[in-house]
């Protein structure tokens, strides 16, 4: 069952349901999500979730737009923290990634289940696109920062992410069999090999 917000609030109660959600959509895909299912996840009655959310579709958008605020949120904050040493952001990036608050088996399952379902979805589409060009930006960036075209740059963000995205998927499927130093350490090794800087 997932852990219930302290906060008692209508933010703190949409959080829970948002926990639930992720919950849920990890053990049973979008399809086999209902709104019963993250109300009993929640320990909170179906009233309640229906006041906070008139549809599953509703809380389905919510839980994505959430995911992705805090990844952009984490995002943000690893950036910051390389300051103006665009190598160091880019070992920022790999290590966000591998930060199991962003990536345990359970958020890499429902960002991978969104993922399948936005073709199909406007809002999906539109959360996904949003967060893929935030980050994706950051990347090439950098690159450019360190003295690659524009050109070069881009084909080498799109193996970067590519590599890290590889990396999620083995997070999906080996779950607590994932070694996320080794990753780590991979991802940097590919960066040195790339990057006419390496990154310390």
């Amino acid at each position: 069952m997932a852990v219930r917000s302290e906060r008692g609030t209508r933010e703190g109660r949409r959080r829970d349901l948002v926990e639930a959600a992720i919950a849920i959509i990890a053990r049973n895909g979008l399809a086999g999500t209902t709104l019963a299912k993250v109300a009993a996840e929640a320990g909170l009655t179906a009233g309640i979730v229906n006041h906070h959310f008139d549809t599953k579709e509703a809380l389905l958008v919510e839980t994505l737009r959430t995911l992705s605020e805090e990844f952009a949120a984490g995002l943000e904050a690893a950036l910051a923290g390389a300051g103006d040493d665009a190598a160091a952001a880019l070992v920022a990036i790999i290590d966000h990634n591998f930060n199991p608050d962003i990536s345990d088996a359970a958020h890499v399952a429902v960002w991978f289940a969104f993922q399948a379902e936005a073709p199909w979805r406007a809002a999906y589409t539109e959360i996904c696109g949003d967060r893929d060009a935030l980050y994706m930006d950051a990347i090439r960036g950098r690159m450019t920062q360190l003295g690659l075209g524009p050109a070069e740059a881009d084909v080498l963000a799109r193996a970067f992410a590519g590599l890290l995205d590889r990396y999620w998927q083995d997070i999906l499927f080996l779950d607590s069999r994932f070694d996320r130093g080794a990753a780590q350490l991979a991802c940097r090794r590919f960066l040195g090999a790339i990057l006419p800087v390496k990154p310390s």
